[in-house]
């Protein structure tokens, strides 16, 4: 489930089309943030590309595992 960061720049109508489009492909958002202009998503496989090259997007980050040192 990918962690979408929008630029500080985007309006709250812009973040709304994006999730719109995300959920109209069959996606879901899951959780917002709130410190940044973001969310987390799960989104239809081939997705995360078009996503990436959204001019309102500046990240979009894959979760991943993290483990500490023992």
């Amino acid at each position: 489930m990918p962690a979408i960061t929008l630029s500080s720049s985007a309006t709250d109508d812009q973040i709304k089309e994006v999730k719109d489009n995300i959920t109209s492909s069959g996606g879901s958002i899951k959780s917002d943030f709130e410190l940044v202009k973001g969310f987390t998503a799960e989104v239809p496989e081939g997705m995360v590309g078009v996503l990436s090259n959204h001019d309102l997007i500046e990240n979009v980050e894959e979760d991943a595992n993290v483990s500490t040192q023992r």
